[in-house]
């Protein structure tokens, strides 16, 4: 990989301290807002997978629930 962007989408407000991260099997990248790009990731095979990690802080029910929408990841490579 040698940029990766992303973007994504909720349904309704965000939670109070919502931490979004994008990871491959060895590295997660803090996501700073609902859509960019990152180099993070470079060195790493095109085909590696990619997850979204959504958190936020406390524990128990989350009201209203977090929905997304959408996401979306693009993978440059060579």
């Amino acid at each position: 990989m040698t940029l990766v962007a992303w973007r994504y989408q909720l349904i309704g407000p965000t939670p109070s301290g919502l931490r979004v991260r994008l990871c491959s099997q060895s590295r997660c990248v803090e996501l700073e807002g609902q859509s960019g790009t990152t180099v993070a990731f470079s060195g790493i095979a095109a085909a590696e997978p990619l997850r979204f990690i959504w958190e936020v802080p406390g524990g128990g029910r989350l009201i209203p629930p977090l929905k997304v929408q959408r996401n979306e990841v693009i993978v440059n490579y060579r």
